[in-house]
């Protein structure tokens, strides 16, 4: 069976998880047994059954749904709201990015895996990651707020999976790329040479035998960087700083700029600084459009201050 096969029978298997009320692994058991698949002549074997079933129980969430003032779990994949939610479609024949990072992949899986499994690679990450981007909102709106979560093995390619996505994300009109990289400088540095080596192409650290990615010749097209890749024992590492930076209403202000990209610790001070700089931006707030994804979503993430 194929990557593309699997990839919607899962889907179709969710489907079926959703109109269930309790889940257990017997009732998943028989929903991959029994529901209808649109695939024609499509068959598992028992270790396809077992993949799927190891596959599908990391990315079933909760719902909680409150039904005659009794709080139930349903377990589903999505905690959108379809009465909020507006369906956009993704212009892929305008596509730069995720382009770029596709040709770019294949020659690295190709070169160390053989064409046959690097083709399969290439099509699980843009099937992958094609699901994420719909199901966010529109850059375009004039105003949203949309959270999502999407969990993955350890050594699963989790980076490459949200490096796509951030590609693909600039191709639809994110122009604000925020990538939190855990607590230590070192996690830092190493998350920006991986964003620079499969987007923006520059090679800070003159790292020897790394394939970056070509720097764009349209000048128009360069991604726009307000951290770096810098050396660890220097005073700033090529952290986030507010002395010579361009502030928001320079950035933002043109009528065709490039997409910007921070690479940021989860470190108080520093999150500060990015949002008085931010703040001050208060001609580009409305040209703006934000995407956060946070590398380390089970450390330092949740306010267990708050009261409410």
């Amino acid at each position: 069976m194929s990557n593309e096969e699997l990839f919607n029978l899962r889907k179709l298997t969710i489907i079926g998880l959703l109109t269930k009320t309790k889940i257990t692994e017997n009732s998943l058991k028989k929903i991959i047994d029994n529901f209808k698949c649109s695939i024609e002549g499509v068959k598992l074997t028992h270790k396809e059954k077992e993949e799927l079933l190891k596959e599908l129980e990391p990315e079933m969430l909760y719902l909680i749904r409150k039904e005659d003032d009794q709080v139930k779990l349903k377990r589903g994949v999505s905690l959108i709201d379809p009465t909020w939610h507006e369906k956009w479609a993704v212009d892929k024949d305008k596509r730069y990015y995720w382009p770029r990072l596709e040709n770019y992949l294949r020659k690295e899986f190709t070169s160390k895996l053989g064409p046959e499994k690097a083709a399969d690679l290439i099509t699980s990450l843009d099937l992958e990651t094609e699901d994420t981007l719909i199901n966010m909102e529109n850059p375009k709106r004039n105003k949203f707020d949309w959270k999502g979560l999407v969990i993955g093995y350890v050594q699963s390619g989790k980076t490459a999976n949200f490096t796509a996505l951030a590609a693909k994300s600039a191709d639809a009109g994110y122009n604000l790329i925020i990538i939190f990289a855990g607590l230590w400088d070192s996690l830092r540095q190493q998350t920006q040479i991986r964003m620079d080596k499969e987007l923006t192409g520059i090679n800070d650290l003159g790292l020897k035998n790394v394939i970056f990615i070509d720097t764009p010749n349209d000048i128009t097209k360069k991604w726009k960087r307000l951290t770096r890749a810098g050396y660890l024992d220097s005073e700033e590492g090529g952290e986030f700083k507010l002395t010579n930076i361009e502030s928001p209403n320079e950035l933002f202000g043109a009528s065709n700029f490039p997409p910007l990209l921070v690479v940021m610790k989860k470190n108080p001070a520093v999150i500060k600084r990015f949002r008085k700089w931010l703040e001050d931006g208060d001609k580009a707030k409305k040209f703006i459009s934000a995407l956060i994804i946070d590398d380390e979503a089970d450390q330092a993430s949740i306010d267990t201050k708050t009261n409410n």
